[in-house]
């Protein structure tokens, strides 16, 4: 097997790992638990989750589309884990796969997320050590992606 059907079996087998176990939470849970029903979230689901299959080809549009899948979710009441690891895979190939400018699409996203959802969440309360901490992760992970894109 060669390696670029080696590196879309393991896409297919990690998106479809993400997708059925995220649908297995929304269809089991009690159907008052979702905000606007479970046929939004089981589309959000394929929202962040189905544009990770061609994340190499169109790294820029999988990254925003699955970012943007991932905020609603969240917005409308959804606890699932699964669309943070969609992020986190998008944003490694933002990083691993698109150069300049695009590849700033990762960081600019990064801060967008600390102004809008971090510093409302600093001001409610929430411990600064829940809070900080994600943003040098994320930040490390998008860089990680760089290295690999140069590294010779």
């Amino acid at each position: 097997m060669n390696r670029a059907r080696l590196l879309l079996l393991l896409d297919v087998i990690v998106v479809a790992a993400l997708a059925v176990t995220a649908l297995a939470q929304v269809w089991q849970a009690p159907e008052d638990n979702w905000e606007g029903g479970r046929a939004v979230h089981s589309v959000l689901v394929a929202a962040f989750t189905l544009p990770l299959l061609v994340r190499r080809r169109s790294t820029a549009i999988v990254f925003v589309t699955v970012a943007t899948a991932a905020f609603v979710q969240f917005e409308l009441g959804g606890e699932l884990g699964q669309p943070f690891f969609a992020v986190v895979i998008a944003l490694y190939s933002v990083g691993a796969h698109v150069g300049a400018p695009q590849t700033f699409l990762g960081p600019a996203a990064i801060a967008l997320h600390v102004a809008v959802v971090d510093v409302q969440r600093l001001r409610d309360g929430d411990p600064v050590d829940e809070v900080v901490p994600a943003w040098f992760i994320l930040l490390a992970i998008w860089g990680f992606g760089r290295w690999m894109r140069h590294r010779t």
